[in-house]
């Protein structure tokens, strides 16, 4: 009785209202995943939140199957980003926008034991449905809960008056989210997330590739509105305020059908740049006329790289644990200085020009560890500092990420492509070596 009274007091069943619907089904998903014998995430919560949709798999049985997007896409967020958020900050919020029937306050076993809070944004609907369904469990950490609409601009007034700080660093999480809006709403969307930001503030959301959103099938792209190429991406975020790098969720599927190169996960950094109220694609060519003193820190850490990769080289031999721990130790060491040469980039966006490995966490190995053998982590390592040897270089030659094609260093990166043998970083260290002998 008390059930049946919910549902139609709530209305949550109907397929009408889009984002409603895909919340449940999003929940029943993670409840069918939390069954399996090796679940890539458990949810002890999905199921009461989803609640009985018997009556819609009768006449959708083919839908019942489709949930690997969304469990690969929960996965990539908590394990290979939250959960070293959560490592490295000791204050600070997460704010989910559009969270549907999210339940990570409860369940993300990371968010225990430190200053922050998780904000949920979403319909008034979501929000009562979620709070009587869950009123008598605990959160693990802060939790408030907004009820508003995203395309009402007071959104974020109301986000404020439930304790939101612009002064501590925030994680936004738009999961699923970005193709239900219109392109300019997207942009106008991600320059406020940027403008209340700090800087080291980040970002995770997943758009589609035109195609998909042009498909109009099945219970989620039927939706959706907008999408964008893979190629456009970054740039499309800087003009927003973020430096991003992305990759195909079927990069990450871990064994799960998440279709083919239609679904893309964004993730990135609050940008340094103050965000451009034309959202402009141009940029300078060319490096402040004050950038002496950034070659003078370019040129201190090559030398000082060039001797610790030596040191790393000399412990090959060594277990792939010991390397793993200098390597951490050396990035750690090197990434005030890193972020200096970084930020002199007009455009960070390009910053894959230089490297493409530049665009990832160069931390993540340390969470997917286990999963990996010896060559994968020694391969993954080098690679990295391959990234970094040619980073160091544009910061000694003065040099935007779009004039360093056609270098000495880049032709020699080039002949490299693909190739992490130890051997490979040598031949990077010794056109860094004549570099900072001149």
């Amino acid at each position: 009785m008390h059930k049946n009274k919910l549902r139609d007091s709530h209305d949550i069943d109907s397929q009408d209202t889009a984002i409603p619907f895909t919340a449940r089904l999003n929940a029943y998903y993670r409840a069918q995943e939390t069954r399996l014998s090796d679940p890539l995430i458990t949810d002890p919560f999905a199921e009461r939140l989803a609640g009985d949709m018997t009556g819609y798999f009768d006449e959708h049985k083919w839908i019942a199957g489709m949930g690997g997007t969304q469990i690969v896409r929960s996965y990539y967020i908590e394990n290979e980003l939250l959960s070293s958020w959560c490592a490295t900050h000791e204050e600070f919020q997460i704010v989910l926008l559009g969270a549907g029937l999210d339940t990570r306050a409860y369940r993300f076993r990371p968010l225990q034991g430190r200053l922050h809070t998780v904000f949920e944004v979403d319909l008034p609907i979501i929000i009562s449905y979620k709070e009587q369904i869950l009123q008598n469990d605990t959160p693990l950490c802060a939790l408030v809960r907004i009820p508003a609409d995203l395309s009402d601009p007071e959104w974020f007034s109301q986000l404020v008056e439930g304790g939101f700080s612009e002064k501590i660093p925030t994680f936004w999480i738009l999961e699923g989210l970005l193709y239900y809006i219109e392109q300019d709403s997207v942009i106008s969307l991600l320059k406020r997330l940027a403008e209340v930001s700090t800087e080291d503030s980040q970002l995770f959301v997943d758009v589609c590739v035109p195609a998909l959103a042009d498909l109009k099938w099945g219970p989620f792209s039927n939706y959706f509105i907008w999408g964008i190429p893979k190629d456009k991406v970054s740039s499309f975020f800087a003009t927003a305020g973020w430096n991003v790098s992305s990759s195909f969720i079927d990069d990450h599927a871990r064994g799960r059908d998440v279709g083919q190169r239609g679904l893309i996960l964004v993730h990135g950094v609050r940008s340094v740049e103050k965000v451009d109220s034309d959202a402009s694609l141009l940029f300078e060519d060319s490096l402040d006329q004050n950038d002496t003193a950034l070659q003078s820190i370019a040129l201190s850490l090559g030398r000082k790289i060039l001797l610790e990769i030596s040191e790393l080289m000399k412990t090959l031999d060594h277990s792939s644990d010991d390397w793993l721990a200098k390597y951490l130790g050396l990035i750690k060491k090197i990434e005030p200085d890193i972020r200096t040469i970084t930020r002199a980039q007009k455009n960070p966006a390009l910053i894959g020009l230089i490297s493409p490995r530049l665009l990832g966490d160069p931390y993540s190995i340390e969470h997917t560890v286990a999963d990996r053998t010896r060559q994968e982590i020694i391969s993954f390592i080098i690679g990295f500092l391959q990234g970094v040897l040619q980073l160091i270089y544009c910061g000694i030659k003065g040099l935007q990420a779009d004039q360093y094609p056609g270098t000495r260093m880049h032709e020699a990166s080039k002949k490299l492509l693909g190739n992490t043998e130890p051997e490979s970083l040598s031949i990077l260290m010794k056109i860094l070596e004549d570099e900072v002998k001149d």
